[in-house]
């Protein structure tokens, strides 16, 4: 398993927010370490991306995600947790594994506020042909919000380190991912993109991962 080299992206301590309030979450993100998604492994983005900016923060012995997402047509099909919801619509996927964890963490929110929690147990595991539900967690593992507007959505996500870090003595460095799936109706596939700088369009692919430190909070 290959692990990224560049330069962590350091989470810094959050200021006291309401979490229910969205000026309040904008204003306590304003400083935030920022990932812009986008489509590396293209000379030239397709015709219909989007962006979406997202920002990462450190509150209460959690990583904090707030992410705004540009979008024309905001829509996922989805209707309970853990449903294949990167087949049914719009969604932001975040990727999460402890430095020195074999096992990593694939997290889904809709518009809607629908969610997928997945563990692998290793980098091989989603390519091994095993069902994807085989690696679905129900307890949960994260909280989220999300705000749909006139073009755009937003989310907020809270997920608590214990929760992704089997060794929590082990140090606070991860390496990360964010990602998402822009389903437009009537279009046969969606437009993705990612925060990481992949090659080609495989959002597993780990060694192109960025890494977070959170040493700090």
């Amino acid at each position: 398993m290959t692990t990224p080299k560049a330069q962590p992206l350091a989470v810094k301590v959050l200021p006291d927010f309401a979490p229910d309030n969205w000026e309040s979450v904008e204003n306590a993100f304003a400083d935030a370490a920022t990932c812009e998604l986008s489509q590396a492994w293209l000379e030239m983005p397709e015709a219909a991306f989007l962006p979406a900016t997202a920002r990462l923060g450190g509150r209460g012995d959690a990583l904090w995600i707030y992410a705004i997402l540009r979008d024309a047509d905001i829509f996922n099909a989805a209707t309970e947790p853990n449903q294949a919801t990167w087949t049914t619509g719009d969604v932001f996927e975040i990727f999460l594994r402890p430095v020195g964890q074999n096992a990593y963490f694939e997290l889904h929110v809709t518009p809607e506020n629908q969610t997928l929690q997945l563990r692998f147990p290793d980098a091989q595991a989603q390519s091994s042909g095993r069902p994807w539900s085989e690696f679905i967690v129900v307890p949960k593992l994260f909280s989220s919000r999300t705000l749909v507007e006139d073009g755009q959505w937003r989310v907020l996500v809270e997920i608590p380190i214990r929760n992704i870090s089997e060794n929590l003595d082990a140090g606070r460095e991860w390496a990360f991912s964010l990602s998402r799936y822009d389903a437009t109706r009537g279009e046969e596939k969606p437009v993705i993109s990612s925060s990481s700088p992949h090659r080609v369009p495989r959002f597993h692919r780990q060694e192109e991962w960025r890494r977070l430190s959170m040493e700090n909070i």
